[in-house]
C-alpha cells in the first residue's frame, strides 16, 4: 500500500512536468502538493523497512494448567508464539531508490510551495 502512493506520487510528478501545457495556476500548484505529501510520507515509511518487509506479525498466547496429583499444587504455564510474513529484497538499492524518490518528492514541494507563495496573483472579476 505504501508503494501505491510513493509510487503514484512519482508518477504524477513525472506526467506534470512531461505535460506542459498543463495550466499552473494556485490551485493547480495546491492540488499537486496535497497529492505528492502522502506519497513522501509513505517513501519514507518504505526506507525505514530496510531489506525485510512484514506483512504481518501473528500472536498466539496460550495458557496451560497442570496440576500435580501427589502435592495438589497446580501450575500456570504461558506460552507465546510470534509468526510473521516476511519477504527478504534481494538487492537491498531499493532502500536508495525510495531515499531518491523522497528528496525528489520534497525538494519539488517545496519549490511548489514557494512558487506558490512568491509567485504574483492576478485578480479575476
Amino acid at each position: 500500500m505504501y508503494g501505491f502512493f510513493a509510487y503514484s506520487s512519482l508518477l504524477m510528478l513525472i506526467i506534470s512536468v512531461i505535460k506542459k501545457d498543463l495550466p499552473n495556476t494556485d490551485l493547480f500548484a495546491i492540488t499537486r502538493v496535497v497529492w505528492l505529501i502522502p506519497g513522501v510520507i509513505c517513501a519514507a515509511f518504505l526506507i525505514q523497512m530496510g531489506e525485510e518487509i512484514t506483512f504481518e506479525t501473528i500472536t498466539t498466547t496460550a495458557e496451560y494448567e497442570l496440576a500435580n496429583p501427589s502435592t495438589g499444587v497446580i501450575q500456570v504455564l504461558n506460552s507465546t508464539t510470534i509468526e510473521s510474513t516476511v519477504i527478504p529484497l534481494f538487492n537491498p538499492v531499493f532502500i536508495t531508490f525510495h531515499y531518491l524518490i523522497t528528496i525528489v518528492l520534497v525538494f519539488y514541494i517545496i519549490t511548489q510551495i514557494l512558487t506558490l507563495f512568491t509567485a504574483p496573483h492576478k485578480m479575476q472579476r
